[in-house]
């Protein structure tokens, strides 16, 4: 009997010292949720949105590129008070939204089109359905736009408002938007994860460029795989009811809610090339709805077109233009010869930053054949394959 205890003694002792070796040659947070690595080196910059005019808000944080997370931002307005599910159901049950079959992004999945009152009959209960869908022309009417947003500087730029709605238990991939993000929380808590662009370079893989994300399993990194991450910088942000939070363009983010009854809306704009820095703000008015300003595409695309002239030593001839400027979600090569000559202002045979920043927003959309936001890609890549790798100098159409 005592054999066989001393054998089992040995045989645990054996086990865990197996076990511990196992564990040794992994890094912290090797298979385990992100965040688990390491804690955060500190949350991004808080501020009480009395002390925040837009002028500032742009010197401050938008022109040098820094997250602030602004307390209070929209707290008294309709949407925080007022927008209960019996509230929503009675004022736009019939509007139609996008519904997520997934809370787990999954950008290869096709959403749902139902209307508002079948998606709050459903949400509580469902392990699936995500709301993200553009707010509604109804709804955007009783949206306050963030006071630190009341400039035409921001407002002549303004891209989408997209509403976020669950029952939580959702979660993001890591990522990084090339847009300009004011992220405002109406119920419940979101999560966030941040990176610093210039940490990211060096620790994140985007082995999925066609969606500015990482492979990375959220729920459970790989060490192996992604080598980088075990010592990836990273500042967190919770946003409560009510709170706004400013997310510049480029900085990665992934972010997570809890379980229970999630709404957010978040307001995207165009950056402003550091080449036509005309940030304008005389409209000083303490107040304004959504509704009271309208989308406007061609800022966005002039963005990214200058980003990609900029690193092309600002010019392109139509080849280089139209084997890398492609349409995401289909792979579609968007600059034709007829799109490259709108550009091409002065006949030369190529577009320089000088003739994009003068033409008129709608002409650059035009030239993209009326690109949406997060449609177009300068690096070739799409969610169908690579057709950048194609060189044929044809329109696809």
């Amino acid at each position: 009997m005592k054999f066989f205890t001393l054998l089992q003694l040995c045989v645990s002792v054996i086990l865990m010292c197996a076990v511990v070796n196992v564990a040794s040659r992994y890094p912290k947070g090797h298979l385990e949720p992100l965040g688990q690595h390491q804690p955060a080196i500190g949350s991004v910059a808080t501020i009480d949105v009395g002390k925040l005019g837009s002028l500032e808000f742009y010197r401050q944080y938008v022109r040098t590129n820094t997250p602030v997370l602004i307390k209070g931002a929209l707290e008294g307005t309709t949407p925080v008070m007022e927008w209960t599910d019996q509230y929503l159901a009675s004022k736009f049950g019939s509007e139609k939204v996008n519904v997520d079959n997934s809370k787990h992004e999954d950008r290869l999945k096709q959403s749902t089109e139902m209307q508002l009152r079948k998606f709050l009959s459903l949400y509580s209960t469902s392990k699936t359905k995500y709301l993200i869908s553009t707010l509604t022309k109804n709804m955007q009417k009783e949206f306050q736009l963030p006071p630190a947003l009341i400039c035409e500087g921001f407002t002549s730029r303004l891209q989408d408002y997209v509403m976020w709605f669950s029952g939580g238990r959702t979660r993001s991939k890591l990522h990084y938007d090339n847009v300009e993000n004011m992220y405002c929380q109406l119920g419940g808590t979101k999560e966030w994860f941040i990176v610093d662009p210039k940490d990211a370079k060096k620790h994140i893989v985007l082995d999925h460029k066609e969606g500015a994300f990482t492979g990375v399993d959220v729920t459970s990194v790989d060490m192996e795989k992604y080598p980088g991450m075990k010592d990836l910088p990273w500042r967190s942000a919770v946003l409560t009811r009510g709170d706004c939070l400013y997310m510049p363009l480029n900085w990665w983010h992934q972010v997570t809610s809890p379980p229970s009854r999630n709404l957010a809306i978040n307001i995207w704009w165009a950056p402003i090339l550091k080449e036509a820095d005309d940030f304008l703000c005389s409209n000083h008015s303490k107040t304004a709805m959504l509704s009271d300003f309208e989308f406007n595409y061609g800022e966005w695309i002039r963005y990214n077109l200058g980003s990609f002239l900029n690193e092309q030593n600002n010019s392109v001839n139509f080849t280089t233009m139209h084997k890398n400027i492609v349409h995401e979600h289909t792979g579609e090569h968007v600059i034709s010869e007829t799109n490259f000559n709108l550009l091409d202002v002065n006949r030369d045979g190529l577009v320089d930053i000088s003739e994009l920043i003068a033409l008129p927003a709608q002409t650059v959309h035009m030239a993209t054949n009326y690109a949406e936001i997060g449609a177009l890609n300068t690096n070739g890549a799409s969610r169908t394959g690579d057709p950048g790798s194609e060189d044929d100098g044809q329109d696809e159409d």
